[in-house]
């Protein structure tokens, strides 16, 4: 009993740090890559995952069914074979997998209605449960604490390294008695990413990136995961020095780089039949004038199902983006709509 008292009162005194401390009293370091979202840590029997201010360990034999808040999770339990421990979903609108609507349908995945304002008597009935969440989830702390409710947050989508968002997989293998098998897919994953890095040329092609929403141009920092992918792809992208992961430009501002840029990596659900577009389209459809565009790198969010897909085959995104900075046709993701 002491020797368990001492344990839990180093993992307290650890928190969020980024190594772990075994019984013995031998520093570990996490078994985290990429991602900077969550520590892990490989014990004898169990492994322990930081992820923030949140401390959770597992027995690596542990066996646990979810609920889940996200199609990304989905993703990540489908991969790990874990679809059947799927038992029930928030907001079931944000869904298009057939068979995840089967399940609902039939009974045997249950729809826990909104997570900001939950069926909170169903929940309760299945607090042995795993809730994936993500951060800023907007189940109320208070309640999910006196339903003595288990709420994981997975924020994959807070990373900034392709690979990164991947390596949540592991927190996925933990949660479910898998990371052997978790690590093995992740580290398949990686090698597929960095064979393809390994094929870029260097070429410097200018590359701007950016969204138009509600009176502002969103357009992705220089430390950003799509300012990754354009250099590990061969470009230079255009944004510079701005550490945050995304930043509001007026539309002078933003014109103003893509009149530099060459190609513009755009990611909308918006569906474009043209193959190729004349600079005055592209400036009456988007208000800013691309002086020297040779063309848009465009991606099709719902018809690629990209958020789902591109997480755990970042090479295929990669392999488009150079295939397409070289004046070729991607295959997966994105298509090459020309500016003339």
């Amino acid at each position: 009993m002491k020797a368990l008292f001492y344990f839990i009162l180093t993992i307290v005194f650890l928190g969020s740090c980024a190594s772990s401390t075994t019984e013995a009293g031998v520093a570990k370091e996490s078994l985290s890559k990429y991602a900077v979202g969550f520590h892990l840590y490989e014990h004898n029997d169990s492994m322990e995952v930081l992820i923030g201010d949140k401390h959770f360990v597992y027995a690596k034999s542990v066996k646990n069914t979810f609920v889940i808040s996200s199609s990304t999770q989905l993703t990540f339990l489908k991969e790990m074979g874990c679809f059947s421990d799927i038992i029930g979903l928030f907001d079931a609108n944000i869904y298009s997998d057939s068979l995840l609507l089967d399940g609902l349908k039939k009974g045997k995945i249950l729809s826990f209605k909104n997570a900001a304002s939950p069926d909170w008597e169903a929940l309760s009935a299945h607090s042995k449960s795993i809730v994936l969440g993500y951060k800023h989830f907007p189940l109320h702390e208070k309640t999910v604490e006196n339903l003595n409710l288990n709420v994981v947050p997975i924020n994959e989508y807070m990373e900034e390294h392709p690979l990164g968002k991947a390596e949540w997989i592991k927190v996925i293998g933990v949660l479910s008695g898998k990371y052997a098998a978790a690590d093995s897919i992740f580290k398949t994953i990686e090698a597929k990413y960095n064979a393809v890095k390994s094929t870029a040329k260097q070429n410097g092609v200018k590359v701007m990136a950016g969204e138009y929403y509600d009176g502002y141009w969103s357009v992705p920092g220089s430390s950003s995961y799509v300012a990754l992918m354009i250099r590990d792809a061969g470009g230079e992208y255009l944004v510079k020095n701005i550490s945050q992961s995304t930043l509001q430009m007026n539309k002078e501002s933003f014109a103003e780089l893509l009149k530099s840029a060459q190609y513009w990596r755009k990611l909308t659900p918006m569906d474009w039949q043209a193959k190729v577009l004349s600079k005055e389209e592209v400036r009456l459809q988007f208000d800013v004038y691309p002086t020297q565009m040779k063309g848009i790198l465009y991606c099709d969010v719902n018809k690629t199902a990209y958020f789902e897909k591109a997480l755990l085959h970042p090479d295929e995104e990669l392999q488009d983006l150079i295939t397409e900075l070289n004046g070729g046709e991607g295959k997966i993701f994105y298509r090459l709509i020309k500016v003339d």
